[in-house]
């Protein structure tokens, strides 16, 4: 959610929703369908005083699906079966204090901005330094308990060591990383969470490629939901039947608690396949008519084959299947189908699809699956 301050009532973008309204169809829909924790992240642009209502409203409205507000810092994570029917606010954190700090007096200009006055002790001297004020105010900020909102500088700067820390990161910051260092990257989110986000470039509200950052230990990779492409079929086929949340394969998560000795090389745990040969031929579902006009397309038993693909992660590899109508110009799409490639069954099988607003379509396909191992008879 975004909220920002054009209006003295609380509204969130990209629409004139008020706050309240939201919080409120959040409580009355967040476990409708899984009791499992929600992550609410807000992006917050409004004056402190606001921010100040914004708190009032999640804890009148949210009541006991809002976490309590601890007097310490958590030790480590709680996992999601600890959090069930509970709200996670990330938001961005504002420490208490400041190293070296004395005392801080927080107070508020007139037009709404927060002025810090910081006393410090530098070789016994006292000096008053003002100090840019945050931009959240440290009420709002310790709602953020288990997803503790972290601005991004390096794998190494200090607050890496919280365990309650979050990252979030456009894809082309995400891309560069894992580009200039994937093995640290890798290493961080088998115990850290990260989030990754579509860059604000993409106007048309188009998705990258959800599973490379999975394949980097991403835990939340957000899409832009306005749109049904092939960033959303694949996220899609990832937590089909699920209740959202997918347990992360072998060697994307520590074997004990944090801070147990593992091997840290990137991937020596990844329990990786090579296939020598993945079939899929399309049958009839019923008798022969036109491709054209018809409704059940007869594909002649068309064979398509994937050879020799290494490195296989099957809980982070898919078979998507996608109907497009051959029209005039750029074909379009009709239907589709993604399944993860550990829940593929081999044999004969019928696939249901959906069509392009993601919604269940009369479409079937009948498939003849194969897939060899290599090294396996």
């Amino acid at each position: 959610m975004g909220k920002w301050t054009n209006s003295p009532r609380r509204i969130v973008d990209h629409k004139e929703i008020l706050f309240r309204d939201v919080c409120q169809v959040v409580r009355e829909y967040a476990f409708v369908t899984s009791e499992l924790p929600l992550i609410v992240s807000l992006e917050v642009h409004c004056t402190p005083l606001q921010q100040a209502a914004m708190v009032d409203i999640t804890e009148e409205i949210w009541g006991e699906f809002l976490l309590p507000v601890p007097e310490l810092d958590p030790a480590s994570l709680a996992s999601p079966e600890q959090l069930r029917r509970k709200n996670l606010v990330k938001v961005k954190y504002v420490p208490n204090d400041k190293d070296g700090a004395e005392s801080v007096n927080e107070g508020f200009d007139d037009d709404g901005s927060s002025i810090l006055e910081v006393t410090t002790t530098e070789g016994g001297e006292k000096k008053a330094a003002k100090v840019k004020p945050p931009k959240v105010i440290s009420r709002l900020s310790r709602l953020g308990i288990y997803t503790r909102g972290i601005t991004f500088k390096s794998l190494e700067q200090a607050e890496v060591s919280m365990p309650n820390h979050i990252f979030s990161l456009s894809e082309k910051a995400a891309f560069a990383i894992r580009r200039r260092m994937p093995k640290a990257l890798f290493t961080h989110n088998r115990d850290f969470l990260m989030r990754t986000y579509p860059q604000g470039m993409r106007v048309d509200s188009s998705n990258f490629d959800p599973v490379i950052f999975r394949r980097a230990g991403v835990q939340v990779v957000a899409l832009n939901w306005q749109s049904w492409d092939v960033g959303m079929i694949l996220n899609e086929g990832m937590f089909a039947g699920s209740d959202g949340y997918v347990l992360k394969p072998n060697g994307y998560r520590r074997r004990g608690p944090t801070g147990e000795s593992e091997e840290d090389d990137m991937g020596s745990n990844i329990e990786s396949k090579k296939l020598d040969r993945v079939t899929v031929t399309p049958d009839a579902l019923t008798a022969m008519t036109s491709k054209s006009t018809g409704t059940s397309p007869n594909f002649g038993g068309e064979v398509i084959e994937f050879l020799n693909v290494e490195g296989v992660v099957p809980e982070l590899a898919f078979l998507s299947f996608i109907v497009m109508n051959d029209v005039l110009g750029p074909d379009v799409m009709t239907a589709w189908a993604c399944v993860r490639l550990d829940r593929l069954r081999l044999g004969y099988r019928f696939v249901r699809l959906l069509d392009k607003d993601s919604m269940p379509s009369k479409g079937i396909l009948l498939i003849k699956t194969v897939m060899t191992e290599a090294g396996v008879a």
